[in-house]
């Protein structure tokens, strides 16, 4: 498991860095592979999705598991750098919540 430290980039947006500590107590629910947790470091939200099921966004259609299409709250619209509106679609460019997505179908 991972540890999420949160700093600030040179833009002043918030940034993960992962070590090799366990991030807290609580434990993971979802088994992501490091490849996938290192391509997501811009979370804002320091990897929750992994330990609280309510973080998650829910999935409400994809494109062959390489795009998922989801309904976000207000929140989750203004603050994740992964999440995308396209026309009527909003659209989850999370690398972790895809493999979320397609390990579990969650």
């Amino acid at each position: 498991m991972s540890k999420i430290i949160v700093a600030d980039n040179h833009r002043g947006e918030k940034m993960c860095e992962k070590t090799d500590c366990v991030i807290n107590s609580k434990k993971q629910i979802y088994q992501i592979s490091q490849e996938v947790l290192d391509k997501t470091f811009v979370c804002k939200k320091n990897m929750r999705c992994l330990y609280d099921k309510e973080c998650l966004c829910k999935v409400v259609n994809s494109v062959s598991d390489k795009l998922i299409f989801v309904v976000c709250d207000e929140q989750c619209r203004k603050t994740c750098n992964y999440y995308l509106s396209f026309g009527n679609a909003n659209l989850c460019e999370c690398p972790t919540r895809l493999e979320i997505y397609r390990k579990y179908k969650k």
